[in-house]
């Protein structure tokens, strides 16, 4: 069979191969490195933003070095500014900078998703107890709706 390639092209193609292996390889480390670095964050980050603030700045800064102390300090003042929950996107900035758009997404998914199923899990259970609820939920939720009449101290 003859083949209209010349010889220049041929070996040109050896090191295309070598390049496309390598960013394969660079790619599914990268998406290793997002879910290594993301994957505990949705079911260990409790506390609220105060503390997700502290963990992302240890992780991400101190430890990953992803973003150095001035750009977390910007993304901190602007995530602070804009509505909604701010240690998410936070959490979608740093991730973003660092791997882009898909990053920034796999982060938000991994953060989102444990409490997203916690949440649908209870509701399940919710809507199985019925008319009359057992006695100790009663009375775990008379309890909690005494305390948010008179806190003490306020």
């Amino acid at each position: 069979m003859l083949s209209f390639r010349s010889p220049i092209a041929h070996r040109d193609e050896e090191p295309l191969r070598e390049t496309r292996s390598r960013v394969q390889l660079n790619i599914s480390e990268k998406w290793r490195d997002f879910v290594v670095a993301n994957w505990h964050l949705g079911f260990t980050a409790f506390g609220g933003p105060p503390v997700h603030f502290q963990i992302f700045h240890t992780r991400f800064v101190d430890r990953l070095k992803w973003i150095d102390e001035q750009m977390y300090q910007e993304l901190f003042a602007l995530c602070q500014a804009l509505p909604g929950p701010a240690s998410t996107k936070m959490l979608f900035c740093i991730n973003s900078i660092h791997g882009g758009f898909l990053g920034g997404f796999l982060a938000f998914c991994i953060w989102s998703l444990p409490g997203a199923i916690g949440m649908y899990g209870l509701s399940l259970g919710v809507s199985k107890i019925g008319d009359k609820m057992p006695s100790p939920v009663y009375a775990l939720l008379s309890g909690l709706n005494a305390a948010t009449i008179k806190q003490p101290g306020s």
